[in-house]
């Protein structure tokens, strides 16, 4: 019994590692120097910065940054520590990332730290602590705020939401979304905020829920659901049409 579970394992790395070359040789990850999923990325300027997320059975600490203007990719300061799931966010002068986990599968980070990097120092240094540890969430920047959405505290499901004043060094809660989840997607455009899918233990691994936040009224709107269930996507606001968009499925889009 020991030998089989021994060949096993040997199978399984094999396997792994054959997919993990297989993707490299055609092209997975064609410009960064590291392929990596289970990342957030941000748009500073005409630069797009991605931090951490795990490589081949590691969490990577690397960051890289992608010129959208010459089409180039170069490494930029490295995170603190190996970070996955970490949320990132950029204003108009430097890229912020938050929360995430420090190992596999989900072990957290319990520092829950708010991390920052000014391209002119390039280097990261802290901002603030968090409310709480957090991972699986997303964060945007909005008028001189941050705003924390949703994710897991541990194994709990989160609704909640968290603005950051980068000014007075200050959290406060807002209203709580309708439903906790994590592993969503997000897109903001003037007053609202929206939220599409995700997993819950309550709902499952992919869910249909889309919500909208108001930040002029300080409230949270349903929305019709997606006919297709998803998580771990992203989503984008383009030609007043709200799109989902995940690589195995088709685009859902919604008018707004």
């Amino acid at each position: 019994m020991k030998k089989f579970f021994t060949a096993l394992l040997i199978l399984l790395a094999l396997v792994a590692v054959g997919l993990f070359s297989l993707r490299q040789f055609s092209g997975w990850n064609d410009g960064m120097s590291n392929a990596r999923s289970e990342i957030h990325a941000a748009v500073l300027g005409q630069k797009l910065y991605v931090a951490g997320g795990i490589g081949l059975f590691r969490v990577l600490d690397s960051c890289e940054v992608f010129d959208l203007t010459t089409r180039e990719w170069d490494a930029c300061e490295t995170l603190p520590r190996p970070l996955h799931h970490v949320a990132m966010a950029a204003d108009n002068k430097r890229v912020y990332a938050s929360g995430g986990y420090v190992a596999l599968p989900f072990e957290q980070d319990q520092d829950a730290a708010l991390i920052a990097l000014d391209p002119e120092s390039n280097g990261w240094n802290e901002v603030s602590k968090l409310p709480h540890p957090v991972g699986q969430h997303a964060m945007v920047y909005r008028h001189g705020k941050l705003y924390l959405i949703g994710g897991q505290n541990g194994f709990e499901d989160l609704a909640t939401l968290w603005s950051y004043d980068l000014e007075l060094n200050q959290w406060n809660e807002m209203a709580s979304m309708p439903t906790p989840h994590h592993s969503h997607a997000i897109a903001i455009e003037g007053s609202k905020l929206y939220v599409t899918g995700g997993r819950s233990a309550a709902l499952g691994t992919e869910i249909t829920i889309v919500e909208a936040y108001d930040f002029a009224t300080g409230r949270w709107d349903t929305l019709p659901e997606m006919p297709t269930r998803r998580a771990g996507h992203g989503a984008f606001i383009r030609a007043g049409n709200l799109l989902a968009k995940a690589s195995c499925f088709p685009d859902m889009i919604y008018s707004i």
